[in-house]
């Protein structure tokens, strides 16, 4: 695969060092006992550090490449960042070049997991490594991850769940609440036998890769949970790393926790429905909620007529639904809460309710039970909904395929 434009590159060059392959992951005891760098490298092997706005700011960067050095010397560097500034990425390719280190700087547009992918797709590598940059994890967990990719494995986790893991970060009530949440992810989501279906460190082999990439679909902050899903037939090992007592592990924001429960829907589905329809159905469903609510306080509290206390409660909830969508389900059109946008959406509204009046009019009609009628109906407005407001409210939002994936 020929290598991607990149913005800037470091002056080391990639190549293999001799010895004996490594014919298993190494224990990760071993792996803190020797230096970085000291397995032998026959295959290419890149290392893809996503990085958020945040994190990827001048004073930063400089550190953080100290610290991966050991490990990528015989490596290249994907640096994925989505707004740093020009003195941080001028600052990582100078920290780079001046210990001879391969990095390619890589603009990545969307999410942290929209990143990764963007990045495995543009490396050409044979074996990747992504590698969390919120300072959880211990860098030489990347030479185990490596070592089990030579040693035939598909996909391998660095897990704080897994037998042998070092310095699990925070108090015992939080990693109580950790073990719980990861035990609810296992039972919704097919995670290959893994403890920790949220870790974002974890290598993969690239032709692993290439089989499952049409099926995964990302969104949010947690590849690895959209991934597994897809990951049917690969080898999956957990391999245990070093954790930190800091870094970065905040709760995220309403879209990164949006994208995480959509992550967890595709995944209870087994990928038969795309990320979108997901995102909208679930606006959807809360707009008919605060619908609801909000008719019944008008009749019970307001003692407005029925057709009054109706009229308060669509107009909330299909205003909340513009604003979420423009939020959530269509985040990556960019589209600042316009009266226009409002109003379009509406329209869309108005002709999915007369699409879901008539399909169930039809079916039901034709001979179908009542419940199916509905369903059909609601199915077939949501539909129009979506493709109306991806064409009319946000054109250039709706370009993601939203075909059902699997």
């Amino acid at each position: 695969m020929p290598k991607p434009t990149e913005e800037g590159k470091g002056g080391g060059a990639l190549a293999g060092a001799s010895g004996d392959d490594v014919s298993g992951a190494a224990s990760l005891a071993d792996t803190l006992a020797r230096p970085c760098g000291e397995c032998p490298v026959r295959p290419s092997e890149a290392i893809l550090v996503p990085t958020s706005g945040g994190t990827f700011r001048a004073g930063l960067v400089r550190g953080m490449i100290d610290e991966l050095a050991p490990c990528a010397l015989h490596r290249r560097i994907y640096w994925l960042h989505g707004q740093s500034s020009a003195g941080a990425v001028a600052e990582a390719r100078e920290a780079a070049a001046a210990l001879g280190l391969d990095l390619a700087v890589l603009a990545t547009p969307g999410d942290a997991a929209s990143a990764i992918r963007h990045g495995i797709e543009e490396a050409g590598e044979d074996h990747f490594v992504v590698f969390d940059a919120s300072g959880r994890q211990h860098p030489k967990a990347i030479d185990a991850l490596f070592a089990a990719l030579r040693s035939g494995i598909d996909l391998a986790v660095a897990s704080p769940a897994a037998p042998g893991a070092i310095g699990l970060a925070g108090s015992r009530h939080r990693r109580a609440a950790s073990a719980l949440a990861r035990f609810c992810l296992r039972l919704l989501v097919p995670c290959r036998g893994l403890r920790d279906p949220l870790s974002g460190c974890f290598a993969m082999r690239g032709a692993a890769w290439r089989r499952v990439a049409a099926r995964v679909e990302p969104g949010g902050a947690h590849f690895l949970l959209d991934l597994l899903p897809a990951a049917e037939g690969l080898e999956v090992r957990e391999v245990p790393a070093a954790f930190r007592s800091h870094g970065s592990q905040g709760i995220g924001n309403l879209a990164t926790q949006w994208q995480l429960l959509v992550s967890i829907a595709r995944g209870a589905l087994r990928l038969r429905l795309p990320r979108r329809w997901l995102s909208f159905a679930g606006v959807g469903a809360l707009g008919t909620v605060t619908d609801a609510v909000l008719t019944g306080i008008c009749i019970g509290l307001g003692g407005l007529h029925f057709g009054a206390a109706r009229t308060v409660g669509l107009a909330v909830g299909m205003t909340q639904n513009y604003l979420l969508n423009n939020r959530l389900t269509f985040s990556e059109a960019q589209a600042a809460p316009t009266f226009r946008g409002w109003a379009l959406f509406g329209v869309c509204q108005a002709l999915g309710a007369l699409a879901n009046w008539g399909v169930s009019v039809i079916g039901y009609s034709a001979g179908a039970p009542w419940f199916g009628a509905v369903l059909l109906g609601t199915a077939a407005g949501m539909a129009l909904n979506l493709w109306t407001a991806s064409k009319l409210v946000w054109p250039s939002g709706g370009s993601t395929s939203n075909r059902p994936g699997g």
